[in-house]
C-alpha cells in the first residue's frame, strides 16, 4: 500500500515524498524487495531532474536502469505502467539501455504515454515530411496494387486533416469527388477495411460518431511529432529559465530531423493536399526563425547561421532564411560569406520560380557594399 501511495505521490510531483515513502517501504519488505524500492528511489531521482531539467539528468536516468538491467529484473513498473512507459520513453529518446527498455516494454505490454517521441517501438509508423513511408513492425510497407493505392491514399487524407475524429462525408468527397455520396460512402468503408488488413491492427483505425482516426497509442505520425515540438519550442523561446538553451538547441534540431521535406512533397498534388501543405511549411519556416532569433538575441550567431543553412538545406526557396544568414553572416564580420548567400539565394529563386530577390533582400545585399 506504501508503494502504491509512493507512485500516486511521483504523479502529483511530490518528489520527497515519494522517496520518503519507497525508504519506509523498503524497511517493511523483504529482503528480497528491498532492491526494488531501491530501483524505484533511482527512477524517481531521475524523472525529478527532468521535470526540473537538470544537468544531471542523463546520469540519474542511466543510473536508474543500469541497476534492474543488471539483474534482468523488468517488474519495477507492474504497479504503476504509465510511470514506467514515461521512464522507458525517456530512455529510448535519450539512448540510455535502449534494449533493456524495449525489452520492459514488451514483457508488459505498455501503451506509449502521452507524446513519447519516435524512439519508441511504435506498431505503425506514417512519415509524411518529404517522402511518404509507412512502416508496419519497423518494416516499411510496399505499395503493390491498386488496392493498397487508396488505403494509403486514405491514410494521407486523413492526415492532412488533422488525423483525429475527422468526418467520414469529408474524407470520402476528398478521395471521391466524382461519385455519388452513396457510393463514395461505401468506397470509403471499403478502403477503411483495407487499411485495417493492411495495418494487422484494426483498433489503429477507429471510427466514432461518424468520425475516423489514428490512434494515437498505436500510430506515430511525423505531423504530430512536428506540431507538438513547435509548440514546445514556442513555449521555450518565451521563456527566462536557465534551461532554456538546452531545450531550444534539441527542439531545433529534432524539428530539422522530423521536417524533411514539405508535406507529401513528391505525390501528385490534390486539392485537400495543398492546405496543409503550406501550413506546416509556415510553421516550419516561423519555428526556424525563432530559434535562429533566439540564437541572435544572445550573440550566438553561429549557431543561428547553423540553424538557418539546416532550414535552407530543407526548402531551398525560403528566402527570409536566406536574409537572416546573411545577417548573421555581416554581423561576424563576414562580408563575403553574405554576399555568395544572397547569389545562391538569387539563383534558386531564378531557376525554381522565375523571380528575383525581394526588395527587402536586394536593400540587405547593397548594404554590404555601403558599409
Amino acid at each position: 500500500m506504501m508503494a502504491l501511495e509512493a507512485q500516486t505521490k511521483v504523479l502529483v510531483g511530490d518528489f520527497a515524498g515519494a522517496r520518503e515513502h519507497f525508504r519506509r517501504t523498503a524497511d517493511m519488505v523483504a529482503v528480497l524487495h528491498v532492491e526494488e524500492m531501491r530501483d524505484m528511489i533511482r527512477m524517481v531521482d531521475a524523472y525529478e531532474a527532468h521535470q526540473l531539467g537538470r544537468a544531471e539528468f542523463r546520469d540519474l536516468l542511466a543510473a536508474a536502469f543500469a541497476a534492474p538491467r543488471a539483474r534482468q529484473f523488468y517488474d519495477a513498473f507492474d504497479t504503476n505502467p504509465p510511470f514506467g512507459a514515461t521512464m522507458c520513453a525517456l530512455a529510448l529518446e535519450h539512448g540510455v539501455e535502449v534494449e533493456f527498455a524495449r525489452r520492459i516494454i514488451e514483457v508488459h505490454g505498455l501503451a506509449a504515454p502521452e507524446n513519447a517521441g519516435s524512439a519508441w517501438p511504435w506498431p505503425v509508423r506514417i512519415r509524411t515530411f518529404g517522402d511518404f513511408e509507412l512502416s508496419r513492425a519497423s518494416e516499411a510497407l510496399a505499395v503493390q496494387g491498386k488496392k493498397q493505392k487508396k488505403p494509403l491514399d486514405l491514410v494521407k487524407a486523413l492526415i492532412a486533416s488533422g488525423g483525429h475524429r475527422v468526418d467520414k462525408v469529408r474524407l470520402a468527397d476528398f478521395l471521391w469527388p466524382e461519385a455519388e455520396p452513396d457510393a463514395a460512402a461505401a468506397a470509403l468503408d471499403m478502403a477503411i477495411s483495407r487499411l485495417r488488413k493492411m495495418l494487422a491492427l484494426p483498433n489503429a483505425v477507429r471510427i466514432e460518431d461518424g468520425k475516423i482516426g489514428l490512434d494515437p497509442a498505436q500510430v506515430w505520425v511525423d505531423a504530430w511529432a512536428f506540431d507538438r515540438d513547435v509548440e514546445a519550442l514556442q513555449q521555450t523561446v518565451r521563456s527566462s529559465t536557465p534551461r532554456s538553451d538546452d531545450e531550444v538547441a534539441t527542439l531545433g534540431q529534432r524539428l530539422l530531423s522530423t521536417y524533411r521535406g514539405a508535406f507529401l512533397e513528391r505525390e501528385e498534388p490534390q486539392r485537400w493536399m495543398l492546405a496543409a501543405r503550406d501550413r506546416w511549411r509556415s510553421r516550419f519556416l516561423r519555428s526556424v526563425a525563432d530559434a535562429g532569433r533566439y540564437w541572435e538575441q544572445r550573440d550566438r550567431w553561429s549557431q543561428a547561421s547553423e540553424l538557418y543553412e539546416r532550414g535552407i538545406e530543407v526548402d531551398t526557396l525560403a528566402e527570409d532564411l536566406y536574409r537572416k544568414l546573411m545577417h548573421c553572416h555581416l554581423a561576424q564580420g563576414a562580408p563575403a560569406q553574405a554576399g555568395r548567400v544572397y547569389r545562391r539565394c538569387r539563383e534558386m529563386l531564378s531557376i525554381q520560380l522565375g523571380i528575383t530577390p525581394s526588395p527587402e533582400t536586394e536593400a540587405l545585399f547593397q548594404s554590404i557594399y555601403k558599409a
